[in-house]
């Protein structure tokens, strides 16, 4: 029995600290956990990275119904292809979230040909919509549009 006991209480410890240090840049919304080295803790990050997965959904849908943005055949671009490229090419996307404060969700930028959207949602619900255009090697910015959004909470904000 003693050991049952241990096991509830080691993996009500391991959530705690996977619920409350995760963080990514500026976003206090997102989740992380390190590698598991167990079963138990490789589902703990099964289910961390699917309510993340959910979150960034659920904010983007949010942002495109808001905008009324049609995203066919858009290509959303994965935030460390973004961070790993040493080229200029996505410095504005950098500059977006190097302004970000506390409470607001990473961007997500969408790509289809030479135009593209940043969406972004701050802490208060607001959303933002940049719209790109690439200029050579770079992308630009053409325009920002700011909307009220929904506040949209993280799934394991509500676990």
């Amino acid at each position: 029995m003693k050991s049952g006991k241990f096991l509830v209480t080691t993996l009500i410890l391991i959530l705690m600290f996977a619920i409350g240090a995760g963080s990514l840049i500026a976003d206090q919304n997102y989740f992380s956990f390190e590698e598991p080295s167990n079963e138990t803790e490789r589902q703990i990050k099964e289910k961390i990275d699917n309510a993340n997965k959910k979150y960034k959904n659920d904010v983007d849908n949010d942002i495109k119904n808001t905008h009324n943005i049609n995203l066919k055949s858009y290509d959303l671009i994965n935030i460390d292809q973004i961070l790993d490229d040493n080229s200029e090419e996505y410095n504005v996307f950098i500059e977006i979230m190097q302004k970000q404060t506390p409470g607001d969700t990473l961007p997500s930028l969408y790509v289809k040909g030479k135009k593209g959207y940043i969406f972004e949602k701050k802490s208060d619900g607001t959303n933002l919509v940049y719209t790109l255009e690439k200029n050579g090697a770079k992308w630009e910015m053409k325009d920002k549009k700011e909307k009220k959004g929904k506040k949209i909470d993280h799934p394991l904000n509500n676990s």
